[in-house]
């Protein structure tokens, strides 16, 4: 997948990319925590760090920067947090499609 220009490997449902994964599942339930912190400038910044700490654990040190920028650009971290999640809302979906299609149990 590629975010902002920046190629990311992003196979949710690969076993090599497992400890991205729980790495990324446990940022998100970070994520969740905050909430709309607001507008101010120092909420802005928060989220926008938070945003990259999520891409620094789950693809690697310095990918947050790479994706959002060096600064607190929050539509261009909104916007990157938003592409990860229908990215792997996409990859879910597929794979539960594929899966009863063959009819499978224990779908993700």
């Amino acid at each position: 997948m590629q975010i902002n220009g920046v190629t990311l490997n992003f196979s949710f449902f690969d076993p090599d990319f497992e400890e991205g994964k729980k790495a990324y599942l446990k940022e998100l339930e970070e994520i969740s925590k905050l909430g709309d912190t607001g507008t101010e400038p120092d909420a802005i910044r928060q989220q926008c760090d938070t945003v990259k700490r999520l891409f620094d654990v789950t693809f690697g040190e310095g990918t947050g920067e790479k994706v959002c920028g060096t600064g607190h650009d929050h539509l261009l971290c909104l916007e990157a947090y938003e592409a990860l999640l229908n990215e792997q809302i996409r990859q879910c979906e597929r794979y539960r499609a594929v899966k009863e299609r063959l009819g499978m149990k224990g779908t993700e």
